[in-house]
């Protein structure tokens, strides 16, 4: 049995490591998705989209009751703005359709699990340092000895 209590401090290190480096990496992760959305316009007053922060080009379609509006006729897009020109279409609810590099809904839940345990890693790193730190001067049996 000599040295199980060596690998399993072993383990829990590299775990206490590689968990948050595996969380930001699911908290940077995004791809390019197709966003559709649904906003009342006001004339004249610009009304952001959800992911006004994420947009990845000036593609745009906004439709009113089935008809898609043109831009720079009824509408202005202007980095995930939409001012309506035309107040033909003031109050109407508009099915918009844009481009954003975000996370999907299941890697944005990864991130928040893997967030819960950031806090807990440094505590059980700091008690497995120390208990190897302690064993290993006082003599302990388990660290590595024969």
């Amino acid at each position: 049995m000599k040295g199980d209590l060596w690998t399993i401090a072993v383990v829990l290190v590299f775990l206490a490591m590689m968990l948050p480096a595996v969380g930001l990496g699911f908290e940077s992760a995004a791809d390019e998705r197709t966003i559709d959305e649904e906003l009342t316009l006001e004339h004249q007053e610009p009304v952001e989209v959800s992911y006004a922060d994420d947009v990845t080009d000036d593609d745009v379609t906004v439709t009113v009751d089935g008809t898609e509006l043109e831009e720079g006729t009824d509408y202005d897009w202007d980095s995930g703005e939409i001012t309506l020109t035309n107040d033909e279409y003031d109050g109407e609810t508009a099915a918009v359709t844009y481009s954003a590099e975000t996370q999907s809904e299941e890697t944005h839940d990864v991130a928040q699990v893997l967030g819960v345990f950031d806090g807990w890693i440094a505590i059980v790193l700091l008690f497995v340092v120390t208990g190897a730190i302690v064993a290993m001067a006082f003599g302990g049996s388990n660290f590595g000895g024969r």
